[in-house]
């Protein structure tokens, strides 16, 4: 066995945690001693998987010496096709359908909003004795934490010439996943919140603001409900909101949302002996109601797939608005002679539901 291997168990978890650190060497190092490594210095086998990792990562590089001139490269008989398909990620779907603001900063620490609240009763008129004066107003406050995350890219120039012989700039493809990244983040904050610990810092996301009505629950899924169940379900729903508002919201002409989990959502195509589907005769009955499907919502509430309804304005105010001062921003550069690292923020302070009576939910659709 090659004796040549030095390195601490400490050291060798070092480098299994930092590939980046890795030489050609390391890992040819760390192949001949592969066998002893794990007695030697009591590592796991998680750490020994790591560094396999690592290993195969780095034998893979174009590190190796050229191949010998009779031998044809397999990279002279391929042929780059001219499209470059990208693989596809999940919508976002908070902000397809919740308006977005920008307040605050990215190092902003909190934000908060006020709500006021006008008391008061006007009474009978008396020509005699004091005036009543009740008529005031009651400002409450609500905060959220601000979250920043932060991302980043690395780019060495041999790694940008050579990319650049295929087309390829490198770096503006490493910001592209940078930036799909911190919106992968801001999109799971917008759903599911997100907490540090400290009360006073919590961020709330469509699926758990506590401005939002509790759940319902279904008396079935809709895979065993017919037509006129499902149907009832949902108009159900819709006369809640009325209710709940005290008409202030018009559920005839308010624009309505109904986010349904995917995996109930082909039951509104459950039809009638006519040939009637629910979705087809909501369109005629409640022309203001539009369905978004989704996915965020199968099981979500305790392992049971959930559907809103909303009405996504009262009186001209948002019913809930998602905050991000600052979906994507390169932070800074550090230039080397080798190439570069660039550090990227994001900020977020999740969803705020502006007036929970516009919203009903129910759990147990599937």
């Amino acid at each position: 066995m090659n004796s040549k291997m030095t390195l601490s168990g400490e050291q060798a978890l070092a480098r299994a945690k930092q590939v980046s650190n890795w030489t050609a060497q390391d890992a040819q190092d760390f192949a001949e001693n592969i066998d002893s490594l794990k007695e030697r210095y009591n590592l796991s086998q998680d750490t020994i998987d790591a560094m396999v990792e690592a290993h195969t990562y780095f034998t893979a590089q174009d590190d190796s010496p050229l191949p010998d001139s009779k031998t044809v490269q397999s990279n002279a008989l391929r042929v780059l096709a001219p499209r470059m398909i990208e693989v596809l990620t999940t919508p976002s779907l908070v902000e397809e359908v919740v308006t977005t603001t920008a307040m605050g900063n990215w190092f902003d620490k909190f934000i908060t909003q006020s709500a006021i609240e006008y008391v008061g009763e006007a009474k009978l008129f008396s020509a005699v004795g004091k005036t009543d004066v009740s008529a005031s107003f009651n400002i409450n406050y609500e905060t959220r934490g601000i979250l920043a995350f932060e991302g980043g890219i690395s780019v060495n120039k041999l790694e940008a010439l050579r990319n650049q012989a295929n087309g390829i700039d490198i770096a503006s493809k490493k910001r592209v996943a940078d930036a799909k990244l911190h919106k992968k983040i801001l999109a799971k904050v917008a759903l599911n919140g997100y907490t540090t610990g400290a009360s006073q810092e919590m961020t709330y996301g469509l699926l758990n603001d506590p401005n939002l009505p509790a759940y319902d629950t279904a008396s079935n899924t809709f895979s065993a409900m017919t037509f006129k169940e499902i149907y009832d379900a949902i108009l159900n729903g819709i006369q809640q909101i009325q209710i709940n508002s005290g008409d202030n919201i018009n559920t005839d002409t308010a624009p309505l949302v109904c986010l349904i989990a995917s995996d109930a959502y082909q039951f509104l195509e459950t039809v009638t002996d006519q040939g009637k589907s629910v979705k087809s005769l909501l369109a005629e009955t409640k022309p203001n109601l539009t369905f978004r499907q989704t996915g965020d919502f199968n099981k979500a509430n305790g392992g049971a797939s959930v559907l809103y309804i909303m009405a996504t304005t009262v009186d001209g105010t948002p019913s809930i608005e998602l905050n991000e001062p600052t979906k994507y921003m390169v932070l800074g550069q550090d230039i080397t002679a080798k190439g570069m690292t660039e550090t990227s923020i994001s900020a977020t302070s999740g969803v705020f539901v502006l007036f929970g009576l516009a919203f009903y939910r129910l759990s147990g659709i599937a």
